[in-house]
């Protein structure tokens, strides 16, 4: 997603959104203090990172970055892991403009976080607050053309693209069109943020069942990841070998939600096998068992 510029004016700002909910199930949300200022700089200027935020290839003194870091924000929080207490990225709301009821979202983090649908998990907490707390008719992002792809893998599904500027900026040599995508308040109910936000912090759960074999829990990953019949795939396939993006992966883990056992990220290694993924899904459904 696409960082902030100042070609807007804003109609109205605020100092954070008061209702955002904070936590969910493996992400919580939190106001940006001073110490987090290091971590964003870095996280901006990298190179590994910051291709996809605001400055591309230039680097921003800290303290004109620090000038900018606030500018026309209406809410910004960190994501942060809840096991460990580690920053992931950040989510921002800005340009809101509440005479025609839209705002502008960004969301920028750790390449592993990415990876294993983290991020999501915060932007869906994220953009929950801001549609159950304000009269915001959609939220835009902007993508320029070479993130569209990553854009799409991530949280593009349920944006609409509304608009393409043509060649609008300029970046390592060539001109690149900018996209803008919308997401709208009549369709936010996205299946895939449901069970790892809503549902499980107001704690209600899908009525308990278990896939008994590992042929049931194939077949449930096969149907719920909408893979391709012909791509066979038994005990020993490695995970990585369905060729998962991020919001595939984060689905996965809600269709396992789904079938009533928890399963922490920390499961989904490179090495993992759909056997072993079985594996854990069994000795997670065996721990509910015993305490029901």
């Amino acid at each position: 997603m696409e960082s902030r510029d100042s070609s807007m004016d804003v109609v109205e700002t605020s100092d954070s959104v008061q209702s955002t909910p904070a936590r969910a199930s493996r992400v919580r949300l939190r106001p940006v203090n001073p110490s987090d200022y290091s971590f964003l700089y870095e996280l901006s200027v990298s190179p590994e990172t910051g291709w996809s935020w605001r400055y591309r290839d230039q680097q921003p003194s800290y303290e004109t970055f620090l000038r900018s870091l606030s500018t026309e924000v209406f809410a910004q929080y960190m994501i942060m892991r809840v096991e460990s207490n580690e920053r992931l990225g950040l989510a921002v709301c800005y340009r809101a403009n509440f005479r025609n009821s839209h705002a502008f979202l960004a969301l920028q983090g750790v390449p592993t976080a990415w990876g294993r649908g983290l991020l999501i998990e915060g932007a869906n907490l994220f953009i929950d607050g801001l549609f159950d707390n304000y009269e915001f008719r959609k939220l835009y992002a902007e993508c320029p053309e070479f993130n569209v792809a990553s854009f799409r893998s991530g949280l593009g599904d349920g944006f609409v693209e509304e608009g393409v500027l043509r060649e609008h900026e300029r970046y390592r040599g060539r001109w690149w069109d900018l996209h803008y995508f919308a997401l709208y308040r009549s369709t936010w109910n996205l299946p895939q943020r449901v069970s790892r936000t809503s549902r499980v912090e107001s704690g209600q759960r899908l009525a308990l069942k278990s896939c008994s074999t590992f042929d049931e829990f194939n077949q449930h990953v096969i149907d719920s990841l909408n893979i391709e019949t012909s791509v066979v795939i038994d005990a020993s396939t490695p995970l990585v070998a369905l060729g998962l993006d991020s919001l595939e992966m984060f689905e996965l883990l809600c269709a396992i939600e789904d079938l009533g056992v928890f399963l922490s990220d920390a499961v989904l290694t490179n090495r993992l096998t759909v056997g072993g993924l079985f594996e854990s899904y069994v000795a997670g459904w065996e721990a509910l068992s015993r305490k029901h």
